[in-house]
C-alpha cells in the first residue's frame, strides 16, 4: 500500500491551485494547503477498520519552475494489531515548461524508515522521449517513452481538456511513486459538478468537474489497473476533493484550509 499512496501524494502536490490572486503561470499560485483524510472503505483482508490523517503541503512558484513540499500522517486502526502511525514526506520541483522534474520522499511507520526516493527526470521537449534517473532506493535509469508527462502538466492538460468539454484524456504519466516504468493514465470527465461538501470556498461561480483516473502500470499492463483516483476540480484550478482506491484500502483527501502566499520576486 506504501508505494502506491506516492502517487496520490505527489498528485495532490501538483492539483491544489487557488488562483484568488493574480497567478503567475499557468493558473497557479503559491499556497499552503490542508487536507483532512479519513477511511471510506476496507476490505476484510486488509485488517484496516478505521484511519484518520492530516496532509499538509506548500506549493510555491521558484520562478523557473513550481515547488511542493509535503507532510503527510495517517493513523490506521486494526482489527487484531495494534495501531499503526504511517508518515509520508515528498518535495519535488517540475519546470514551467514540463520537461524536468526534480523528486524527494520518504516513507516511516511507527517511526522506522521503510523506503526512500530521490531522483530526477527529463524529457527532450513536448511529446519527446526522456529519462528517469532514481539515487535511491537504488542507483537506476529509466526510460520514458514519448508523450510522457509530470505531475503539475498532466493537471494543467486535465484541466484544459475539462474546459474544452471533453470527456476523456488518456497520457502517460511519471509521477516518481517508485523505480517502475510511467503510469498510463485514462482519465474520464464528467460534469460540470453543481454541488460540492467541500468547506472551501472561491471568489467566483467557476464550474467544477469530477475525474476518474484509472492507473496502469506501463510494462505488464493487465485488465485491471494498479489504483484509481477520483477528483473534484474547479475550472480555476481548486481541487475539493480526492478519493484514492488502492484495491483493499480506499481513503479520501478533503481540502480543509488554504493560505495563499506572497508571489515569488522573479
Amino acid at each position: 500500500m506504501a508505494k502506491r499512496h506516492w502517487a496520490v501524494v505527489s498528485l495532490l502536490c501538483a492539483w491544489v491551485a487557488i488562483p484568488a490572486a493574480p497567478a503567475s503561470s499557468g493558473g497557479l499560485v503559491a499556497h499552503r494547503a490542508l487536507y483532512r483524510i479519513t477511511l471510506a472503505a476496507a476490505a476484510a483482508i486488509s485488517g484496516v477498520v478505521d484511519a484518520q490523517g492530516s496532509m499538509f503541503y506548500r506549493f510555491a512558484d521558484a520562478c523557473d519552475g513550481w515547488t511542493a513540499e509535503n507532510r503527510t500522517l495517517i493513523r490506521f486502526h486494526y482489527l487484531e494489531e495494534d495501531d499503526s502511525n504511517t508518515g509520508f514526506t515528498f518535495s519535488s520541483w517540475e519546470s514551467k515548461d514540463g520537461l524536468r522534474f526534480r523528486f524527494r520522499a520518504r516513507h516511516e511507520r511507527d517511526g522506522e524508515v521503510v523506503e526512500r526516493l530521490k531522483g530526477e527526470a527529463g524529457v527532450g521537449g513536448i511529446g519527446g522521449e526522456g529519462t528517469a534517473h532514481f539515487d535511491q532506493p537504488q542507483e537506476l535509469d529509466l526510460p520514458l517513452p514519448a508523450g510522457t508527462s509530470f505531475p503539475t502538466a498532466h493537471m494543467q492538460e486535465l484541466i484544459e481538456a475539462a474546459r474544452r468539454g471533453e470527456i476523456a484524456l488518456n497520457r502517460l504519466m511519471f509521477d516518481s511513486s517508485g523505480p517502475d516504468y510511467p503510469f498510463e493514465v485514462n482519465a474520464v470527465i464528467s460534469g460540470p459538478v453543481t454541488k460540492t461538501r467541500s468547506p472551501v470556498t472561491s471568489p467566483d461561480d467557476s464550474p467544477r468537474w469530477m475525474a476518474h483516473l484509472a492507473f496502469f502500470p506501463l510494462l505488464g499492463r493487465g485488465a485491471e489497473p494498479d489504483f484509481e483516483v477520483d477528483i473534484l476540480f474547479r475550472a480555476d484550478g481548486i481541487a475539493d476533493f480526492v478519493r484514492q482506491d488502492l484495491g483493499d484500502i480506499t481513503l479520501e483527501f478533503t481540502l480543509d484550509e488554504v493560505e495563499l502566499l506572497s508571489e515569488a520576486a522573479c
